[in-house]
């Protein structure tokens, strides 16, 4: 194993003098919402939908498969209502290469849900991704109204329709829940922003010494307590005591990440630039999330992995 960042031992190292690293904004995370619009929601709902898998997608590419990823959008049947902090709700997947047969093991995205229950749907527009934009490859629609509030993770398989509405043979496997505010709120948040930096022989990763400067404060920030950490190990114990952690994806590109310019960047992209040396993503559990909705690891191991590797088993 690597060696860890030099300084206290990692899951003790607090946020130095002018270290303290920005937080994901409120309409970056599309999660972490502030005091004056929590105010505003007491009746609203959350929704919670994890995308698991297609069946029998249609075919878009030339050698008979497809690359398909899911975008999910929040539509009220009235005009207004979707939008939150002045920004629509919509989230999208990760991509799955050469497959008609798509696995999503880590998807999970939340909509706050201020129109009623009944006159609200979640729309999922399966794509396949080109060089130069996508294909459709079918949309399914959610009612809320098929979910009962408060109710444990409901399984359901939603058919595929084409432009015209006429059913293509595709489905695709979700998992759904519906959250009044009040449950979404009932356990602690706990947030872990997770760095990496670009070395260019080696690419993305978060190793010191290798890719992490000496002045960088580590990889894993701890938003609850301001420490720093070099594995989430470090900060919950062994992964049989973690409990389920859940990748922030609206608003960052298909991993998760976005990119700044350093660790105290007031500005991230989602998408990589010439000048993004610094890249994080957002873990999270408990509120408003809520417990148990989906078993996800985070990564393992104290020095991250290079090249821009996924981490999340």
């Amino acid at each position: 194993d690597p060696p860890p960042p030099r300084g206290p031992p990692p899951s003790r190292r607090r946020a130095r003098m002018g270290q303290q690293p920005s937080q994901p904004s409120d309409a970056d995370s599309g999660r972490l919402l502030p005091a004056h619009v929590l105010d505003k929601l007491a009746t609203s709902h959350v929704v919670l939908v994890a995308v698991k898998y297609g069946r029998r997608l249609p075919e878009a590419d030339l050698l008979g498969k497809s690359d398909p990823f899911v975008v999910l959008t929040l539509r009220p049947d009235a005009a207004g209502g979707a939008e939150l902090l002045g920004r629509p709700q919509e989230a999208r997947t990760t991509t799955k290469p050469n497959t008609l047969e798509p696995e999503w093991t880590n998807e999970l995205f939340h909509f706050v849900v201020t129109t009623p229950l009944e006159s609200t749907r979640v729309v999922l527009n399966c794509r396949d991704r080109d060089l130069i934009g996508s294909d459709d490859l079918g949309h399914a629609q959610l009612r809320l109204e098929q979910l009962q509030p408060n109710a444990q993770m409901e399984h359901m398989e939603l058919p595929l329709s084409d432009a015209t509405g006429r059913l293509n043979g595709g489905i695709l496997g979700i998992d759904a829940r519906v959250l009044t505010w009040d449950e979404a709120l009932t356990s602690e948040a706990q947030t872990v922003v997770e760095y990496q930096r670009w070395e260019p022989v080696r690419g993305w990763g978060s190793t010191f010494p290798g890719h992490l400067l000496p002045t960088d404060p580590g990889r894993l920030f701890y938003v609850n307590t301001g420490e720093w950490a070099s594995s989430f190990e470090d900060i919950f114990g062994p992964p049989s005591l973690q409990g389920p952690f859940m990748l922030m994806v609206n608003s960052h590109d298909s991993d998760g990440w976005q990119y700044g310019l350093d660790f105290t960047s007031e500005t991230w992209s989602s998408s990589a630039t010439r000048s993004g040396m610094v890249r994080r993503r957002t873990w999270a559990r408990g509120a408003p999330l809520g417990q148990g909705v989906l078993n996800v690891s985070p990564p393992k191991g104290k020095g991250g992995e290079a090249c821009g590797a996924r981490q999340r088993r």
